[in-house]
Protein backbone atom coordinates (compact mmCIF):
# COMPACT_ATOMS: atom_id res chain seq x y z
CA UNK A 1 0.00 0.00 0.00
CA UNK A 2 1.22 3.49 -0.86
CA UNK A 3 2.48 5.56 2.07
CA UNK A 4 0.73 8.93 2.29
CA UNK A 5 2.67 11.96 3.56
CA UNK A 6 0.27 13.97 5.71
CA UNK A 7 1.03 17.62 6.45
CA UNK A 8 0.38 19.69 9.57
CA UNK A 9 -1.85 22.59 8.40
CA UNK A 10 -0.50 25.04 10.99
CA UNK A 11 3.08 24.49 9.83
CA UNK A 12 2.12 24.81 6.16
CA UNK A 13 0.21 28.05 6.75
CA UNK A 14 2.95 29.51 8.97
CA UNK A 15 5.50 28.75 6.24
CA UNK A 16 3.35 30.35 3.56
CA UNK A 17 2.83 33.44 5.74
CA UNK A 18 6.61 33.68 6.22
CA UNK A 19 7.08 33.64 2.44
CA UNK A 20 4.41 36.37 2.04
CA UNK A 21 6.06 38.56 4.68
CA UNK A 22 9.74 38.01 3.83
CA UNK A 23 10.08 37.66 0.07
CA UNK A 24 9.53 40.45 -2.50
CA UNK A 25 6.31 38.97 -3.88
CA UNK A 26 5.13 42.43 -4.97
CA UNK A 27 7.75 42.24 -7.74
CA UNK A 28 6.16 39.13 -9.25
CA UNK A 29 3.35 39.06 -11.81
CA UNK A 30 -0.12 38.93 -10.26
CA UNK A 31 -0.77 35.37 -11.50
CA UNK A 32 2.42 34.11 -9.86
CA UNK A 33 1.96 36.07 -6.62
CA UNK A 34 -1.57 34.66 -6.26
CA UNK A 35 -0.65 31.09 -7.26
CA UNK A 36 -2.76 31.25 -10.43
CA UNK A 37 -0.43 29.48 -12.85
CA UNK A 38 -0.61 25.82 -13.84
CA UNK A 39 2.77 25.12 -12.23
CA UNK A 40 1.67 26.72 -8.93
CA UNK A 41 -1.76 25.07 -8.78
CA UNK A 42 -0.56 22.47 -6.26
CA UNK A 43 0.60 25.30 -3.95
CA UNK A 44 -2.84 26.93 -4.17
CA UNK A 45 -4.50 23.60 -3.38
CA UNK A 46 -2.09 23.01 -0.51
CA UNK A 47 -3.01 26.40 0.98
CA UNK A 48 -6.74 25.70 0.58
CA UNK A 49 -6.41 22.22 2.11
CA UNK A 50 -4.36 23.63 4.98
CA UNK A 51 -6.95 26.36 5.66
CA UNK A 52 -9.77 23.81 5.69
CA UNK A 53 -7.83 21.35 7.87
CA UNK A 54 -6.77 24.07 10.31
CA UNK A 55 -10.37 25.27 10.59
CA UNK A 56 -11.61 21.71 11.10
CA UNK A 57 -8.98 21.22 13.81
CA UNK A 58 -10.52 24.17 15.67
CA UNK A 59 -14.09 22.99 15.03
CA UNK A 60 -13.44 19.41 16.13
CA UNK A 61 -10.99 20.14 18.93
CA UNK A 62 -8.46 17.66 17.51
CA UNK A 63 -5.60 17.90 15.02
CA UNK A 64 -6.71 17.36 11.42
CA UNK A 65 -3.85 16.72 8.97
CA UNK A 66 -4.04 16.55 5.18
CA UNK A 67 -2.36 15.14 2.10
CA UNK A 68 -2.87 16.36 -1.44
CA UNK A 69 -4.01 13.36 -3.42
CA UNK A 70 -5.83 13.91 -6.67
CA UNK A 71 -8.05 10.92 -7.24
CA UNK A 72 -11.27 10.48 -9.22
CA UNK A 73 -13.42 12.78 -7.08
CA UNK A 74 -11.14 14.40 -4.54
CA UNK A 75 -8.08 16.62 -4.22
CA UNK A 76 -7.05 15.97 -0.63
CA UNK A 77 -7.33 13.36 2.06
CA UNK A 78 -7.85 14.62 5.62
CA UNK A 79 -7.14 12.49 8.64
CA UNK A 80 -7.87 12.79 12.35
CA UNK A 81 -8.21 10.60 15.39
CA UNK A 82 -11.56 9.98 17.09
CA UNK A 83 -11.91 7.68 20.11
CA UNK A 84 -8.55 6.03 19.39
CA UNK A 85 -9.36 5.31 15.75
CA UNK A 86 -7.63 7.01 12.79
CA UNK A 87 -10.23 8.25 10.27
CA UNK A 88 -9.73 9.39 6.67
CA UNK A 89 -12.01 11.74 4.74
CA UNK A 90 -11.79 12.53 1.01
CA UNK A 91 -12.09 16.27 0.34
CA UNK A 92 -12.82 18.05 -2.92
CA UNK A 93 -11.37 21.59 -2.89
CA UNK A 94 -13.40 24.29 -4.58
CA UNK A 95 -13.03 28.05 -4.79
CA UNK A 96 -15.23 31.03 -5.47
CA UNK A 97 -12.52 33.00 -7.25
CA UNK A 98 -12.03 36.75 -6.88
CA UNK A 99 -14.52 38.82 -8.83
CA UNK A 100 -11.76 40.26 -11.04
CA UNK A 101 -11.09 36.71 -12.34
CA UNK A 102 -14.72 35.77 -12.94
CA UNK A 103 -17.34 38.48 -12.29
CA UNK A 104 -20.15 36.17 -13.49
CA UNK A 105 -19.51 33.53 -10.84
CA UNK A 106 -21.52 33.29 -7.63
CA UNK A 107 -21.52 30.91 -4.71
CA UNK A 108 -24.89 29.51 -5.80
CA UNK A 109 -23.54 28.85 -9.32
CA UNK A 110 -20.57 27.04 -7.77
CA UNK A 111 -22.89 24.93 -5.59
CA UNK A 112 -25.00 24.04 -8.62
CA UNK A 113 -21.91 22.49 -10.26
CA UNK A 114 -21.87 19.80 -7.54
CA UNK A 115 -24.73 17.98 -9.32
CA UNK A 116 -22.07 16.22 -11.42
CA UNK A 117 -20.91 14.23 -8.36
CA UNK A 118 -23.49 11.45 -8.56
CA UNK A 119 -21.63 8.70 -6.70
CA UNK A 120 -19.91 10.71 -3.98
CA UNK A 121 -21.83 10.06 -0.77
CA UNK A 122 -18.56 9.97 1.27
CA UNK A 123 -17.09 13.13 -0.28
CA UNK A 124 -16.67 16.36 1.69
CA UNK A 125 -16.52 19.56 -0.35
CA UNK A 126 -14.57 22.53 1.02
CA UNK A 127 -15.20 25.92 -0.60
CA UNK A 128 -12.67 28.71 -0.23
CA UNK A 129 -14.63 31.95 -0.67
CA UNK A 130 -12.02 34.24 -2.18
CA UNK A 131 -13.96 37.46 -2.60
CA UNK A 132 -15.73 40.06 -0.49
CA UNK A 133 -19.48 39.67 -0.28
CA UNK A 134 -22.16 39.09 2.32
CA UNK A 135 -23.14 35.44 2.56
CA UNK A 136 -26.67 34.75 3.74
CA UNK A 137 -26.66 31.02 4.39
CA UNK A 138 -30.49 31.01 4.35
CA UNK A 139 -30.57 32.24 0.74
CA UNK A 140 -28.50 29.48 -0.85
CA UNK A 141 -29.70 26.12 -2.11
CA UNK A 142 -27.02 23.46 -1.72
CA UNK A 143 -27.64 20.22 -3.63
CA UNK A 144 -29.03 17.46 -1.42
CA UNK A 145 -27.95 13.82 -1.54
CA UNK A 146 -24.98 14.41 -3.83
CA UNK A 147 -22.05 14.73 -1.38
CA UNK A 148 -21.66 14.00 2.34
CA UNK A 149 -20.88 17.52 3.57
CA UNK A 150 -20.21 21.04 2.30
CA UNK A 151 -18.02 23.45 4.26
CA UNK A 152 -17.00 27.06 3.63
CA UNK A 153 -13.72 28.67 4.64
CA UNK A 154 -13.26 32.43 4.26
CA UNK A 155 -11.14 35.28 5.57
CA UNK A 156 -13.08 37.71 7.75
CA UNK A 157 -10.48 40.50 7.91
CA UNK A 158 -8.70 42.33 5.06
CA UNK A 159 -5.26 41.35 6.42
CA UNK A 160 -6.26 37.64 6.26
CA UNK A 161 -5.43 37.11 9.93
CA UNK A 162 -8.95 36.03 10.96
CA UNK A 163 -10.94 33.26 9.29
CA UNK A 164 -14.23 31.44 9.60
CA UNK A 165 -15.20 27.87 8.84
CA UNK A 166 -18.92 27.44 8.20
CA UNK A 167 -20.67 24.13 7.94
CA UNK A 168 -21.84 21.63 7.35
CA UNK A 169 -24.26 23.67 5.20
CA UNK A 170 -26.18 20.50 4.30
CA UNK A 171 -27.06 20.02 7.96
CA UNK A 172 -29.89 21.68 9.85
CA UNK A 173 -27.22 22.44 12.47
CA UNK A 174 -24.78 24.65 10.57
CA UNK A 175 -22.16 26.40 12.72
CA UNK A 176 -19.50 29.07 12.27
CA UNK A 177 -16.08 28.43 13.79
CA UNK A 178 -13.61 31.30 14.01
CA UNK A 179 -9.87 30.75 13.82
CA UNK A 180 -6.64 32.70 13.37
CA UNK A 181 -4.18 32.27 10.54
CA UNK A 182 -0.93 31.01 12.13
CA UNK A 183 1.92 33.47 12.60
CA UNK A 184 4.79 33.42 10.14
CA UNK A 185 7.51 30.85 10.70
CA UNK A 186 10.52 30.27 8.49
CA UNK A 187 9.88 26.84 6.93
CA UNK A 188 13.64 26.13 6.96
CA UNK A 189 14.00 26.58 10.72
CA UNK A 190 13.21 23.81 13.14
CA UNK A 191 11.26 24.67 16.26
Amino acid sequence: MEKIAFKDPEKVLAGLRWVEENLPLHELPDKVRNLRTRSLRSMLEMRQAALFSHGMSVAMGTKVVFALKEEADYDALCSFERQGERLFVPVQLKELVPERLNPESSFQKELDKLQKYQDSKELVVAYHLNRRFKLDINNISPPQGVVAEIWIVAATTPDLSQWSLIGNILSSECYTYKFEYPNAQNPNERV
